[in-house]
């Protein structure tokens, strides 16, 4: 998985230099499971570190707990609605359940 930013594509380098947790208070590289993570470069990381919590949150890089991780969906790369599951792979959400998040 590559990079999330609110930026993309402008400054997205496209290189794993780091894997981003989505649970706050656990690093990227102790997480349980893939849902839970995801590779970023450094200029999406600071993008994402200096976004609003909250609508990071709405977007789905953050989640209240590693159970939510794959059932929440994630506004990847500001162009679809996805879940990543545990395997890693990337699932397409779908288009009426992504209406919903959008319109939240």
């Amino acid at each position: 998985m590559l990079c999330p930013p609110t930026n993309y594509p402008a400054h997205c380098r496209y290189t794993l230099d780091t894997i981003a947790s989505r649970i706050p208070g656990i690093d990227g590289f102790d997480v349980d499971d893939a849902s839970g993570a995801y590779a970023v470069c450094r200029p999406c990381q600071r993008t994402l570190a200096t976004t609003d919590p909250r609508l990071t949150r709405r977007l789905g890089y953050i989640v209240d707990s590693p159970r939510q991780a794959a059932s929440t969906p994630v506004y990847w790369r500001q162009t679809r609605w996805v879940y990543f599951d545990g395997n890693p792979t990337i699932r397409a959400a779908a288009k009426a359940e992504a209406g919903l998040l959008s319109a939240g």
